[in-house]
């Protein structure tokens, strides 16, 4: 299935807050097997708005939205999709009572405006969002639309709870499986020609994405399929290995930091660090590690030749 995120927000616009929301969404997407086509970005401007839905919703099996459910003025995505779904705003309980829920538990005073994040367009189904006040609406029909509110934290938690899980039963979607190699000690290009025979021989639901980040490239294999076959994704490693495998240092890790923590863990050894002109960076990157008290004794970071001579010898 393929789905388009708009986010909506001159916020994200003007640069004024960074649109992690896009990837965090897609990311989520992405593992549960299902294709992001497309995001978006538009200003709070009702034109711009109505024309990224009518664009998505011909193209996609599923838009979801960001953005312009609160009580101020300028939030108008709610009346929007009412008259995109010639609908009539009504006063949703299950809303109704969240909101009421929310506001009781912080010592607020339910007030009209407030009131009125209960109002939903009468052909949706509210999926309840337990984290605010704003509801996520579920829009069904030949290409299923579904608004959420811009709140990175409500937006993550419904996306989990309520969106993806009713998606994938509304959708037969894929199975994805992504691996990470490590490459270290040859440039992206030189990379690039010494497996092109094997990446040539790649089926065609298996992509090959080159990732260069700081020290090294990593290779993303990412397994698309109705069914989980992880042994088929190891399998297509082997001729990599054949051709690259004396610069190959390390699988399912994001980062050189992680291969080393993870290698650490593994083998049972420790390690301390004495650094000058890192400023320490090195202890910084492998504290950064969840678990990295089991094997990081510590770290000196000396600048002065009398410090490096009195507390290193």
């Amino acid at each position: 299935m393929n789905v388009t995120i708009i986010n909506i927000g001159d916020e994200l616009l003007i640069g004024q807050v960074v649109n992690t929301n896009a990837s965090t969404m897609s990311k989520l997407l992405t593992e549960a097997g299902m294709k992001v086509r497309k995001t978006m970005v538009v200003g709070d401007v009702y034109d711009d708005i109505r024309a990224a839905v009518d664009e998505a919703m011909r193209e996609s099996d599923a838009v979801l939205v960001t953005g312009g459910l609160g009580p101020t003025k300028d939030d108008i995505t709610k009346k929007l999709l009412c008259e995109y779904f010639n609908s009539e705003l009504i006063e949703n309980e299950m809303a109704l009572q969240n909101v009421k829920r929310i506001f009781e538990s912080r010592g607020y005073e339910l007030t009209p405006v407030n009131r009125a994040q209960a109002l939903v367009p009468r052909c949706c189904e509210v999926l309840n969002n337990d984290l605010g006040t704003a509801p996520c609406m579920w829009f069904g029909g030949q290409a299923v639309l579904v608004s959420l509110p811009g709140v990175p934290f409500e937006m993550e938690w419904l996306m989990r709870n309520r969106v993806i899980p009713k998606l994938q039963k509304t959708f037969c979607t894929d199975i994805i499986i992504n691996k990470n190699i490590l490459v270290q000690g040859i440039g992206e290009s030189f990379l690039s020609d010494l497996i092109e025979p094997w990446e040539l021989s790649l089926p065609e639901n298996v992509k090959l994405a080159y990732l260069p980040v700081a020290g090294l490239t990593k290779l993303r294999l990412t397994y698309r399929s109705n069914r989980n076959n992880q042994s088929n994704l190891n399998n297509l490693t082997k001729g990599l290995y054949e051709l690259a495998g004396k610069y190959i240092v390390g699988e399912d890790c994001e980062t050189l930091d992680e291969l080393v923590h993870k290698t650490l863990i593994e083998k049972g050894l420790t390690l301390a660090t004495a650094e000058s002109c890192t400023g320490g960076n090195i202890a910084r990157l492998l504290t950064a590690q969840a678990g990295a008290s089991a094997y990081f004794k510590g770290g000196v970071v000396a600048y002065s030749n009398e410090v490096k001579e009195s507390a290193l010898g």
